[in-house]
């Protein structure tokens, strides 16, 4: 869902800087913090997968402080996939997989890296950043 709102607005607006304000009500653990689900949408998914796509990012993890998007991107793919994160033999063979098939990079939440289709990672989704490989 937030993956399509963002790319309907860069198909609407190319160009236009994009904002991303996020609320959370509830999804609370019993020590207080946001429960597993909730962490994983702002880390894994918003600030390590969706960022390059915005200007600007709000969420309740950051405080009141917003996290400024350099060099936002434009194509905004149309859509996503979630494998199961964690350790197995087949995991990076997965992973290699997906980014092949789809044709788009793979963040890879447990890692930080992004997975590219040629096989090769990347610390941040940035085209000019010298590729590393596995």
């Amino acid at each position: 869902m937030l993956l399509e709102l963002v790319r309907k607005a860069a198909e609407a607006q190319p160009g236009v800087r994009r904002g991303l304000f996020l609320d959370i009500e509830g999804h609370r653990n019993s020590a207080g913090g946001y429960d597993h689900d909730m962490m994983e949408l702002q880390t894994g998914f918003i600030l390590g997968y969706l960022a390059p796509w915005l200007s600007e990012i709000h969420l309740p993890l950051l405080k009141g402080k917003k996290a400024v998007c350099p060099g936002q991107r434009e194509d905004v793919p149309h859509e996503v996939s979630f494998l199961p994160g964690g350790e197995s033999k087949d995991r990076e063979t997965t992973l290699h997989a997906e980014a092949s098939r789809s044709g788009q990079p793979i963040y890879d939440a447990d890692s930080g890296d992004y997975l590219l289709p040629d096989g090769s990672r990347r610390t941040r989704f940035d085209p000019d950043e010298p590729e590393r490989k596995s």
